[in-house]
Order: C-alpha cells, then structure tokens, then sequence
C-alpha cells in the first residue's frame, strides 16, 4: 500500500488500478478496466488542484504510519471512485494453472506448454470469458455466486412450511436449507420439539448436529449432483480452451504421449498403455 516516489513521479495502488502521478497535469492510470481508468483520471484532474487533495498526497507519499495509510487510501478510493478489488480465483486445469478475477480478467496462464500454447490457451480463455456463456460456465464452475454462511454455528435457520404436526415432532418441507440449496419438492423430515424452536415467520431454529444428520442423505444426492455437473464443466472448459490431455509413458513398452485416462495401474503399480494391459490378460 505503500507509495513509490522519486523526483519525477509518485506511484498510488488503490485497489486493482495503478496510478502513476508524473505531474499535476499528466499522469498513467493502469487497471483491469479501461473506461474505468479513464473516469478515476478524470475525477484525479478535477481535484488535483484542490490544497485537501495535495495534502492527501503528501501523506500517502510521505507517512510511515500504517493506520494513516489505511484512512487515506480510503479516502483516495471514495473521492476517485475506485471500485472494490476483485476477487482472485485460483484453478487447475488438466495440469494446467489459472488466475482469474471475475467476470473476465485473466491473469495468468501456466501449464507444461511452450510458450506458444501458453498464449493461445490464453487467448483462448480471455474470448471466452468474455461471452455470457462463458461467465456463467465459469461462476458455476467456482461457485461464485454461493452464499458465504457459517455453517459450523451452533444453531441453523430452515425456511419452509409445516406439513403436519404432532406432540413430538413437526414434519417439516424444506424448500432452501443450509448448507445446500435444495430442491423444491425435497421428501419431508421430521424434527423433535424438544430439540427445535418454530418461529412466527415460519422459520424453524435447530442444533446444527441435528439439522445436518436429518438432511445428510439429501446432502449426499446434492454433493453427488454438484460433482457431476463439476466434472461436466470442467470437459468442457477444457474443450474450449483446447488443453491437450495430460500424457505418461508406459511404464512396460516406454511409449510417450499416452493419455492418462488410457493407462491402467496394475497390482505392481505400474501403469500400462491399453495395448501391453491387453497382452498381459491375454498371458494370465
């Protein structure tokens, strides 16, 4: 956070844009967002000459108080009107690593590739993320947009309706339940009234134990569904993107660029290409 000066020009990060003061009148705004960058350069000339604005320069380039630092940065992103920083994904790929800040800036792109594929599977994933398609690949693939609850609490919130009730139990049908989103026409459970709390809005108030080993074989067929679809866009993340198979050599022939997905690891351990897994069977 800290600013970067010498007798020519000041350096001020804020957030995910760079702002490179070479002097009152002319400066160099880099970020991941040009028309952004143009409108936090516009907003800096309008209040450039102002005495408060300068002075806020001189501290962020001059203090070695970190508090202050952090009051006036603050004070920088609410003037210039910096948008929040994004977030940054991490992810793998068939052997291959990404960084990607929602909804479509790449950041980097590393696999066992030259150079050259390196750039193209790039390019590639940059017009991709780029299509509404693909964003919406992409959020589902890295659950963006999943709620962020603290699903180790004490207690849990269910929404639903009550089916039936008896002196020891509500049969109740959950239409959104933590930790899953649920479907609507999910079977109905019961729970104890000793052990729940059923509140005027609807809701029902549990341990968390209890929620959890009543939903869990829900969870299981959820979790089981959730993969699946995984596995679907990732196949397909890797189709458009053009990542070639990860490959191995044959540890019985030594032949090279094997698919992985085509070898067979034998009770030794070593991993066969299908053609001498096939020439084994046939021996035994």
């Amino acid at each position: 956070m800290a600013a970067q000066s010498d007798k020519k020009n000041i350096t001020i990060k804020l957030n995910d844009y760079c702002i490179n003061i070479l002097s009152p009148q002319k400066m160099e705004i880099n970020g991941p967002y040009k028309n952004i960058s143009n409108e936090i350069g516009k907003k800096f000339l309008s209040l450039i000459l102002k005495e408060s604005f300068q002075k806020l320069l001189i501290k962020y380039e001059t203090s070695n108080n970190s508090d202050e630092l952090d009051k006036v940065e603050t004070k920088l992103i609410e003037l210039l009107g910096v948008p929040e920083e994004l977030p940054t994904y991490y992810f793998e790929l068939a052997g291959w690593h990404f960084s990607f800040k929602p909804p479509d800036i790449v950041e980097s792109v590393e696999g066992p590739g030259d150079k050259k594929l390196c750039e193209q599977i790039r390019r590639r994933f940059v017009e991709f993320a780029e299509t509404e398609q693909g964003q919406k690949l992409l959020s589902d693939f890295l659950h963006i947009d999943d709620d962020d609850e603290d699903y180790d609490s004490e207690e849990v919130t269910i929404k639903g309706k009550i089916l039936k009730e008896s002196e020891k139990a509500y049969f109740f049908a959950a239409s959104k339940n933590p930790p899953l989103d649920l479907v609507e026409d999910c079977p109905p459970m019961w729970f104890p009234k000793s052990q729940t709390t059923l509140k005027d809005s609807g809701e029902l108030v549990m341990p968390y134990w209890l929620f959890n080993s009543r939903f869990s074989s829900i969870q299981k067929k959820v979790l089981d569904e959730q993969e699946q679809r995984h596995k679907e866009i990732e196949a397909k993340l890797i189709q458009v993107l053009g990542i070639p198979s990860k490959t191995t050599i044959c540890d019985c022939c030594a032949k090279v660029d094997i698919p992985q997905e085509d070898m067979t690891k034998i009770e030794s351990g070593q991993l066969l290409c299908p053609e001498c897994f096939k020439s084994l069977r046939a021996k035994s």
